[in-house]
């Protein structure tokens, strides 16, 4: 789909933003992924363009809190790796028992590495509240103390790892890649690396910056995490009320907002609104104007996006127009991947769903679409009933 992540087993998102990277690099989906959410209210048609700006801008100040408030919402007692035994975590990994802790989190394992963040209570008689040192544990070679202010970060892979932490003695925040410390800065976000690019965001004197192999990038108004292919590095940033993509420092915009943005090996793409007409860059070529335009998706070798046009709707799949329809619901409705490419639609007041140019309806409503070698599935709303089709093996949700 969206991320190509190679050889390692499914991460466990726990606590803090965890970033596998596959030893070739990758690129992957980046913008407002929230608004992607399966939206399973009925008849719901295309979300308004204007609004999902507002959203976004309205959100981008609680990015880091919501980061940091994460951390008494979210650890691991609950997972099958962590067991709480007199008050005290430990962590089963590579049949090996890590503990007793005071809390266990940021867990990334497979069959070649491991990391863990955790954390041990300090004792003072002179502390009205307990105070925890943090540390991170990769692969038995322990890191810390660390004080914790906000969001740890752990990437890991087979050429390295990378993590940001916040300093006992400064309070200041930092990102180690590969045991070269970068900082100190106020914040510092998104670390990511593959065989060519270090990058990673940081927040100094209110004002944002991307690093890239050490080059800094910025000060910007806001920005986005970096993205990484084995040749290209992209990233989103804003300059008060403009937004921008730079691509190998290639500079796209200013736009007055950005949809989506993709950066995979065969292709990129981004969607965005200009002079309140809707544009899709794919590779360079410009598509549209258009009345709406978004829901982009890109994979190593396809791309799709909806769009409207004299108040009809079109689904562009590899430059294949299909439609018009009625509209097209909010939430995840266009997938191109590896695996082909799937769409919902709305026709006569009722849901379609076209997978590799089968089509499967009329529904109530069709949701949690997946494609995957030689599998898909899908979900849907059918004489007040609920309904799962796997690979056309039809079987009723209770």
């Amino acid at each position: 789909m969206h991320k190509n992540r190679k050889g390692f087993a499914p991460i466990i998102t726990i606590l803090f933003t965890i970033i596998l990277i596959g030893s070739s690099g990758f690129g992957y989906y980046l913008w407002d992924k929230d608004r992607k959410n399966e939206a399973k209210n009925q008849g719901q048609l295309s979300a308004n363009q204007e609004s999902k700006k507002q959203l976004e801008d309205d959100n981008r100040s609680q990015k880091i809190n919501q980061e940091q408030e994460a951390h008494q919402e979210n650890k691991l007692d609950s997972s099958e790796l962590s067991q709480q035994k007199n008050n005290a975590y430990y962590i089963d990994a590579n049949n090996k028992t890590y503990g007793p802790y005071s809390e266990v989190s940021s867990l990334i394992l497979d069959s070649a590495n491991f990391a863990f963040v955790y954390s041990i209570e300090k004792k003072s008689s002179n502390e009205k509240y307990p105070i925890y040192y943090y540390y991170i544990n990769i692969n038995d070679r322990i890191y810390g103390p660390y004080d914790f202010a906000s969001s740890f970060q752990t990437s890991l892979h087979d050429d390295g790892f990378a993590f940001t932490y916040n300093d006992l003695k400064d309070k200041k925040s930092y990102a180690n890649i590969n045991d070269k410390i970068y900082g100190p800065y106020d914040t510092v976000l998104s670390p990511n690396f593959n065989d060519k690019f270090v990058a990673f965001n940081y927040v100094q004197n209110g004002k944002y910056y991307t690093n890239i192999n050490d080059k800094i990038y910025g000060p910007y108004s806001f920005n986005k995490e970096p993205l990484l292919t084995d040749s290209k590095f992209g990233f989103h940033y804003d300059i008060l009320s403009e937004r921008y993509v730079n691509i190998n420092d290639k500079i796209y915009g200013p736009y007055d907002f950005i949809d989506d943005f993709f950066l995979m090996k065969n292709y990129f793409g981004i969607s965005y609104k200009k002079d309140d007409l809707f544009y899709v860059n794919i590779n360079d070529k410009i598509y549209g104007p258009y009345e709406e335009a978004g829901y982009l998706s890109i994979s190593n070798d396809n791309f799709a996006f909806n769009y409207k046009k004299d108040d009809l709707f079109y689904v562009n799949i590899n430059d294949k127009i299909y439609g018009p329809y009625e509209g097209w619901p909010a939430g995840v409705n266009i997938i191109a991947n590896e695996n082909g490419f799937a769409f919902v639609y709305l026709k006569n007041k009722s849901f379609y769903l076209n997978i590799n140019d089968k089509i499967y309806g009329p529904y109530g409503y069709v949701w949690d679409i997946k494609l995957s070698p030689n599998k898909f599935t899908f979900s849907y709303y059918e004489n007040g009933l609920q309904f799962t089709n796997v690979n056309d093996e039809i079987h009723e949700i209770e």
